[in-house]
């Protein structure tokens, strides 16, 4: 049995890393697209924020017992808030077939011409609607600034801010000293590409208030979503016996892709 992932970001980097554990043969696929979550992602949870979830103590044991999981402090609106994060290079995966798969059917994937067998799952996030029919699926998309490490910005306390025009404002120190600055300009993807100029340099603006300076690399990001009562759970189906969709965490994050491997493991057998 071998598998092919299509998408090397958090969904598709989870079943990778599961797969492995259970010594099964794949190849993942990704071909960087701008908006790929195979480049970057903050990875933050708390059980706080999903209490009400009947999955949540299962997923978060499911985390803890997996990952290398560490503890966050950010100063907040008043207080400081505790949660939790899985540094991105010990979770996504970097060992990927950089090529982009054009098709799917039965018997593997196609990228172009080349053609490659297997059991398909895809976790291509917002571009999943391109290999397959997927009603609603949308995606809230943004962007967020990573500054390379200096004593200035190093003397920058980690935050999270909640109010406007900050709705999730995070300064976060990243696993190799660099400092991550997300504001959260998460608008329906074709509404943020209309005005994305606009959006960065109100991000820049903001950035420089706090005091951030110097050297920047700008990440964008599709957070996926389905438009309909099925939001709230992510997006896995069973397409067929060799098709599989996995995709779109939006609101509950990393916490919902243990909940959905466990429908993957039960439908191919592990």
């Amino acid at each position: 049995m071998n598998f092919n992932i299509i998408g090397a970001g958090l969904a598709g980097s989870f079943i990778a890393n599961e797969l492995k554990k259970n010594k099964i043969s794949f190849q993942i696929f990704d071909n960087n697209e701008l908006f790929a979550s195979s480049k970057i992602s903050e990875n933050l949870f708390s059980e706080t924020w999903l209490k009400e979830l009947p999955y949540v103590k299962d997923s978060m044991n499911y985390l803890f017992n997996n990952y290398e999981v560490e503890k966050k402090r950010f100063n907040t609106n008043s207080k400081i808030q505790e949660v939790w994060h899985i540094p991105i290079n010990k979770i996504l995966i970097s060992d990927y077939i950089n090529k982009k798969v054009t098709s799917i059917n039965e018997e593997g994937l196609f990228c172009g011409n080349e053609f490659y067998k297997g059991i398909n799952i895809v976790c291509a996030g917002f571009f999943t609607k391109k290999l397959i029919r997927i009603d609603n699926l949308n995606s809230l998309t943004g962007h967020g600034l990573l500054f390379d490490n200096s004593e200035s910005n190093s003397k920058i306390k980690e935050t999270m801010r909640h109010f406007r025009p900050f709705l999730h404002e995070k300064v976060m120190k990243w696993h190799d000293g660099r400092i991550w600055y997300g504001d959260s300009t998460t608008i329906v993807h074709d509404n943020y590409i209309k005005k994305q100029n606009k959006y960065i340099q109100e991000t820049l603006e903001r950035s420089s208030k706090i005091g951030l300076s110097g050297n920047y690399k700008i990440y964008f990001g599709a957070r996926p979503f389905i438009n309909s009562k099925e939001k709230r759970f992510g997006l896995y189906r069973k397409l067929s016996n060799n098709n599989y969709c996995f995709t779109g965490g939006w609101k509950d994050g990393m916490v919902i892709y243990p909940y959905m491997i466990n429908k993957l493991k039960k439908d191919i057998g592990i």
